[in-house]
């Protein structure tokens, strides 16, 4: 079923005409979509995003989560990161008159800056930790500065994990021995405080699966640390071929891609024959949406091509393993504003001697670099 728009209105506006019926019309009976999903299915997730004051993530937000890190310590530091952390000087701040002194030097008043960074016991903490991992870090800022220039420190992805570790485990460690000076009474004790990060920083490494680099410098760290290194697995040598289609099949390419998450997205395909020479190409660009989206529309745009040309012996080739799968499977599980066109794609396809499988992005050079200029070209 399509539009059926009068002769009149097609001579007189033939470019708005042309854009509806680009607009695929779905058999299926009219139904309610919730649009601030991709399903168009309401969830208490969609609901409370889309009644929620939308904020800039912070750029540290992801690395403070890990399977490694207990989730405590993770609150804690996004506690410490934002200055909600109640020291004598917050407390006073809020009403609290008290007084103030560090218990660790018991030489100052106890502020964020000098609890943390400044005291001589906590330095010494520093220090530890900077000539164990062979990084010297520089305390002259605030906490979320000394994090920001622990994370641009080149690791190997084991390496990484245990530095960002010992980095949130000595601020938890100093919090915690305050905590326990304070309400327990005692004094801490600064060999009591670097075992309690060693051994934090050992279970942590269980914990990951990083590996390591096959190097002298990483391999004397870990030794230091008390871990075995995990060196990397061997590459593994795949051979990739583009393998032509028999005779009287097309065979078309396709891929999408979408700078962002969403971001500008295009869609992108090729058609050869079985002898390798090229029957078409498209490109068409998408407007913003995710990248999945672009490999799903690629993918539309390749069988409805090959039907309106009367290619009915189609195989279609993507290196999206979303978009193989779900069309192996028939599957209408889509995005809601993408159900219309993939119930037509389907329809045509149980029309048409169909064949989809899957290809490693090298053997489908030509489609992504028509894909990456697509959000800017359209042709076929």
């Amino acid at each position: 079923m399509g539009w059926d728009i009068h002769a009149s209105f097609k001579a007189s506006h033939p470019v708005v005409a042309f854009e509806i019926e680009k607009v695929v019309v779905s058999t299926d009976p009219d139904s309610l979509v919730w649009t601030c999903s991709l399903d168009g299915i309401v969830s208490c997730k969609s609901a409370y995003d889309s009644l929620s004051e939308v904020r800039s993530p912070v750029f540290w937000g992801k690395q403070i989560w890990a399977s490694f890190i207990p989730p405590s310590r993770s609150v804690f530091i996004w506690r410490l990161f934002h200055g909600k952390i109640p020291t004598d000087i917050a407390l006073r701040a809020r009403g609290f008159i008290s007084p103030s002194r560090c218990r660790f030097c018991c030489a100052a008043e106890e502020d964020l800056r000098h609890l943390f960074l400044d005291c001589p016991f906590v330095h010494g903490l520093w220090e530890a930790v900077s000539s164990t991992f062979g990084h010297k870090l520089k305390l002259d800022g605030t906490c979320l500065d000394l994090w920001q220039e622990a994370m641009r420190v080149v690791f190997s992805t084991q390496m990484k994990a245990l530095w960002r570790v010992s980095i949130i485990t000595v601020f938890w460690v100093v919090w915690f021995l305050r905590n326990q000076a304070t309400f327990e009474g005692g004094k801490p004790v600064f060999t009591d405080a670097l075992s309690l990060i060693w051994r934090s920083v050992r279970e942590a490494d269980s914990l990951q699966s990083g590996t390591m680099k096959n190097s002298v410098d990483e391999l004397q760290t870990l030794h230091r640390l008390h871990v075995s290194g995990r060196p990397p697995k061997a590459p593994r040598i795949l051979e990739v071929n583009w393998r032509p289609p028999p005779p009287g099949c097309l065979k078309v390419n396709t891929d999408g891609a979408a700078f962002g998450s969403p971001g500008l997205a295009g869609c992108a395909g090729v058609f050869r024959t079985c002898r390798g020479f090229v029957k078409g190409c498209f490109a068409i660009p998408l407007g913003v949406c995710f990248a999945f989206e672009a490999e799903l529309a690629a993918a539309v745009h390749a069988i409805d091509y090959a039907w309106t040309f009367g290619w009915r012996r189609l195989w279609l080739e993507s290196d999206s393993t979303f978009v193989v799968n779900i069309l192996r499977s028939r599957s209408r599980k889509v995005p809601w504003r993408w159900r219309p066109a993939w119930d037509r794609c389907l329809s045509l396809i149980s029309q048409m001697d169909f064949a989809v499988t899957h290809i490693y992005r090298e053997g489908n050079q030509v489609a992504d670099s028509l894909a990456s200029r697509s959000p800017s070209i359209t042709f076929f």
